[in-house]
């Protein structure tokens, strides 16, 4: 997604530690076919070998800057020969009871689908920094992430059963030959289809163009510092993180959508009162104060000449703090380090760790305390969501007052999602409008 030409620039000024304790409406959905041979891949949590970022670099690069070096650095040029060897390899059919549950939830026959699991097959995918990748109607899975049985091991491979959909009309016997965007359209595509599928929806499809199979990878998350069975963390916390981090991407890309469409509303006149995003919004923001005769865009300062106008501005504004929230997390930027009592990174020192998670402004990391782990999903998403408001904006921490001042909460940011989602707010409060 576009940052709408929005910079946000990180500084180490004034630096300060944060800590916190612990769907889409129904659509069709419209498969795109990949462009002619490359290799696509699903970027998660943390896929790109970026240094560790200091005060000096932080004050130097704008977040846009940072990003477009992620994905330049993800993008690879050759396929090892490994990959062609198994993708000529016949692997074995999906079983029975997964291949009529996926058949049910896409709509789509797969029993034409080969998956490959053996020792040669996870080499390969390591040999791609791949947790599972697809070329036509092959699936290749590294060590132990075959696991369809599992809500991790499911959203894996539907996401790579969408990337066999888009290339259902090329020839089977075409490899690929390059690596295609990370945040391509076509891996857009498949994720939209994915979650659609995992909420339920029967999809109808359509596939748009033709060309040469390519290679859509889901690529290992590099950046997650935390090691099994330490400092609370689980068996397998890469895992485990991939499906928090992509849980919290969906809702913050949700809430950026429902924003802009309760936006253009309220600017037309047609504000939905008490709908569940438009009371969500009044009770953490509340609404513009009245001034000098018109209503104050509480976050650009103006002076609007009607309430709509300045309400549905601030709207469209928040929307765009959470696409870029969004971003963060398909990004491949943050760095997520376990910990139990002190650590430290990029200029962040964290001395405590009597809570959930802690940030710091300017730094592209999470610090996550055993509290982290083991709780409900979305909760954990609404607490990533919370934590990396702190470290995009310096101006964002507990402490805020006065008018406009749940702008400037990160808790704010995160019990507005966890209201649209219905969940119960995280501590510390958002503080009454």
């Amino acid at each position: 997604m576009s940052l709408h030409g929005r910079e946000v620039t990180f500084s180490m000024e004034g630096m300060a530690m944060h800590k916190v304790n612990a769907s889409y409406q129904n659509k069709q959905v419209t498969i795109l076919q990949p462009q002619q041979g490359i290799l696509q891949r699903k970027c998660t949590c943390g896929n790109y070998t970026v240094a560790s970022s200091s005060c000096s670099t932080c004050k130097k690069n704008n977040q846009m800057g940072l990003l477009q070096k992620a994905v330049r650095r993800s993008e690879a040029t050759e396929i090892p020969p490994i990959v062609h060897d198994v993708l000529r390899s016949p692997g074995h059919p999906l079983d029975s009871g997964t291949l009529g549950f996926m058949a049910s939830r896409f709509s789509h026959d797969f029993s034409q689908v080969r998956v490959h699991t053996d020792d040669k097959a996870a080499e390969s995918a390591n040999a791609v920094d791949a947790l599972a990748y697809t070329a036509g109607k092959h699936i290749v899975f590294g060590a132990r992430q075959y696991t369809p049985g599992t809500a991790s091991g499911r959203e894996l491979l539907v996401h790579e059963l969408a990337h066999v959909m888009q290339q259902e009309q090329v020839a089977s016997n075409a490899l690929p030959v390059r690596i295609g965007h990370p945040s391509g359209s076509e891996e857009v595509n498949a994720d939209h289809l994915a979650r659609s599928a995992l909420s339920g929806e029967r999809l109808p499809h359509r596939v748009i163009g033709a060309g040469a199979p390519l290679l859509s990878r889901r690529v290992i998350p590099r950046l997650v510092h935390c090691t099994a069975g330490t400092d609370g963390a689980p068996a397998d916390p890469v895992t485990e993180l991939t499906t928090i981090v992509d849980r919290a991407e969906g809702m913050a890309t949700a809430a950026s959508i429902l924003l802009t469409l309760v936006a253009g509303l309220t600017r037309a006149g047609m504000r939905p009162v008490g709908s569940t995003v438009e009371q969500a919004f009044d009770d953490r923001f509340g609404e513009p104060p009245a001034v000098r005769g018109g209503f104050m865009n509480r976050l650009t300062g103006d002076v609007r000449p009607t309430l709509e106008i300045a309400l549905s501005e601030e709207m469209e504004l928040m929307a765009r703090r959470y696409e870029l929230i969004a971003n963060q997390f398909g990004s491949g930027f943050i760095h997520y380090l376990c910990m139990s009592t002190t650590r430290s990174f990029g200029g962040c020192n964290i001395t405590d760790c009597s809570n959930d998670a802690w940030a710091c402004p300017g730094v592209n990391a999470i610090f996550l305390c055993p509290g982290f782990w083991g709780g409900d999903l979305r909760t954990s998403s609404t607490l990533l969501i919370h934590e990396t408001s702190h470290m995009i904006w310096e101006s964002v921490f507990h402490g805020a007052r006065g008018a406009g001042g749940n702008f400037r909460h990160a808790e704010c940011y995160a019990s507005f999602v966890a209201d649209i989602f219905g969940l119960a707010p995280g501590i510390p409060a958002c503080p009454a409008t």
